[in-house]
């Protein structure tokens, strides 16, 4: 249907010049079908209002906090549970392994115990996210970085995150292990990336792309190739 939206339009502003050239001439039968063309346009223009109203509805929704689910199953948990609801992976820590990366939530460990209202059992470290390309991550969702007991989380990766701003990053600067994040291709400016170097040690790094503004400081990998 999409493909003949030009040809839709080409013969409908044919049929409308036509009609304004001679006032008197009659449009039937084609009179038809231009009505039949802008109708389906108009559906398709409402169409997709529809279909972006929703999906801004639904990653509204999923990237609130849930504080409910927070006092179940604790911050490390709850971060790892929104960043793959929303499309990211993570890489966790259990207490008997090096670390394993998991990007299904119906495949963590503790839905079981939780789905029945039960606190999980054993402890899980988050140590890195990765939200590489993801749409519809917002400054709402990244308040969950901001959440008491995070200690263990060093990398955040937010490439092509696009509506992640100034205000969103600024709830990474207290986490304490952070030693990398990646912000190419998100709405941060200079002035978000100097407040997040600001009390961070030399090896911290900070990814970003051909952004303006920037503060001399070699923690700063700024790229000039394509962020794909």
């Amino acid at each position: 249907m999409m493909a003949k939206t030009p040809m839709m339009l080409a013969s409908a502003m044919r049929l409308l010049v036509g009609r304004l050239a001679s006032p008197t001439r009659t449009l039937a039968p084609r009179s038809c079908a231009l009505q039949h063309h802008v109708r389906l346009l108009s559906c398709t223009t409402r169409t997709h209002k529809l279909a972006g109203l929703w999906q801004n509805w639904i990653n509204n929704v999923w990237n609130r906090l849930d504080e409910g689910r927070l006092r179940l199953v604790g911050p490390e948990r709850l971060v790892t549970e929104w960043t793959l609801r929303m499309g990211g992976r993570a890489l966790l820590q259990g207490q008997h392994d090096s670390g394993y990366w998991v990007a299904d939530y119906n495949t963590l460990p503790w839905l079981q115990d939780t789905n029945q209202g039960i606190k999980p059992r054993g402890s899980v470290k988050l140590l890195e996210v990765d939200f590489n390309n993801i749409e519809g991550i917002k400054d709402t969702g990244m308040q969950h970085f901001g959440l008491k007991g995070l200690n263990n989380l060093t990398f955040v990766g937010l490439r092509n995150c696009d509506e992640v701003t100034d205000i969103g990053i600024k709830y990474l600067e207290n986490l304490p292990a952070l030693t990398r994040v990646d912000l190419a291709g998100t709405a941060v400016t200079g002035a978000g990336v100097a407040s997040l170097l600001r009390n961070r040690d030399d090896a911290f790094t900070v990814a970003v792309h051909a952004m303006p503004d920037l503060p001399s400081d070699p923690r700063i990998q700024n790229e000039v190739e394509s962020v794909d």
